[in-house]
């Protein structure tokens, strides 16, 4: 009888572990899975960024050129950086046109809110 429950110990503890280590590798994948979505949906913020950067502030090619460098270092998780980075110029599409009209229709507010808006900008894009 003693013979039989060591055996059925030793195979718990190696079920048990088989199940651990299992769980450790399923674990390890969600994590780089959720890494991947976060680079992604970071590339396509700094995109957004730096098109209303350029656009709306004034910040010159060069920079968002070396801002597009570091965003690809940054963000070097994404598996597809050149396309979540277009996606994100893309988007902010409707933020740049929202501010010219905004420009258009009531100028003061215009100002005030690019005043808020640029300065941040400018200094992520210098970081």
């Amino acid at each position: 009888m003693k013979i039989r429950s060591y055996s059925f110990v030793r195979f718990s503890l190696m079920a048990c572990a088989a199940a651990l280590t299992l769980g450790a590798g399923v674990a390890h994948a969600q994590s780089q899975d959720q890494m991947q979505k976060l680079a992604k949906s970071g590339a396509q913020f700094a995109a957004n960024n730096a098109r209303v950067a350029s656009e709306v502030c004034g910040v010159d090619a060069s920079t968002v050129s070396n801002y597009k460098s570091n965003a690809g270092k940054k963000f070097s998780q994404d598996r597809d950086f050149a396309k979540d980075w277009d996606a994100g110029w893309q988007n902010a599409a409707q933020t740049v046109n929202g501010m010219r009209q905004m420009k258009q229709n009531n100028p003061k507010e215009f100002d005030q809110q690019k005043a808020a808006i640029c300065g941040d900008l400018q200094q992520q894009m210098k970081s």
